[in-house]
């Protein structure tokens, strides 16, 4: 019966991390940023899944790689830059 239990538990621990994990990797839909339904073309870009969003001001492009990091990290970003602005 112990054993039993034990191997229950086992795949309910799995099961709930499998969840978790694929919550966490699916990152978000633009269209859950505040202001976007404003844009002229949200309805083509609403559905768009990206890693994370960042502040516009809060990454730097490396030219020579081609490639973009946000401010004090090393691993290359992937994701919507952001930028709050009013315009009009």
């Amino acid at each position: 019966m112990e054993k039993l239990l034990k191997k229950v538990s086992k795949k309910c621990t799995i099961v709930f991390l499998v969840l978790i994990f694929n919550t966490v990797l699916n990152g978000m839909k633009l269209s859950e940023v505040e202001g976007i339904r404003k844009l002229s073309n949200y309805d083509e870009i609403k559905n768009i899944n990206v890693e994370r969003i960042v502040d516009y001001d809060n990454y730097e492009r490396n030219k020579e790689k081609d490639r973009v990091y946000v401010n004090g990290e090393n691993k290359p970003f992937t994701g919507a830059a952001i930028e709050k602005k009013i315009i009009g």
